[in-house]
């Protein structure tokens, strides 16, 4: 039993050892934590540093893009206002011809309003010529029906 008893005690010799050892080891883990922590800073500083190089680049794109879109504004205003030239333009060849037809059109209804005239004026002639002619056949007949009762008297 007092070979047990020596074993299980322990010598201030063993104590300093184990506190050694200890020692070491959170010593080992505290440089392994300050070098995970050296490494994380490393890493964040890293991926701030992408970061802003990252939105540096999309400053640069978004203003990039303002100047196209503030080009293109430009050349749709050109456009718009070329077409709104055009347009008047085409409007007022418009309205001229328009004007055209419409003096045309007041020709056209003075011939046609002469050449209603000129039938009207046929009509009644024909009409003239059909009465007359129906009066000289009718004397006519009253003529040959009174000769006829004549002759037969």
């Amino acid at each position: 039993m007092a070979s047990e008893t020596q074993r299980t005690k322990w010598s201030d010799e063993r104590l300093d050892d184990l506190n050694t050892t200890v020692r070491e080891g959170f010593a080992r883990t505290d440089r392994a934590i300050d070098d995970l922590r050296d490494e994380t800073r490393a890493g964040f500083l890293r991926a701030d540093e992408k970061i802003r190089d990252l939105r540096s680049e999309m400053k640069a794109g978004f203003a990039k893009a303002d100047e196209r879109t503030d080009e293109l504004r430009g050349e749709m205003q050109l456009g718009f206002a070329r077409v709104d030239e055009r347009t008047d333009e085409l409007r007022g060849e418009m309205q001229l011809g328009f004007a055209r037809a419409d003096e045309r059109t007041d020709g056209l209804r003075g011939e046609m309003q002469l050449g209603f005239a000129r039938v009207d004026d046929w009509f009644d002639a024909l009409q003239r010529t059909l009465i007359l002619g129906l009066l000289g056949l009718a004397g006519t007949l009253i003529a040959s029906i009174a000769a006829i009762v004549i002759a037969l008297a």
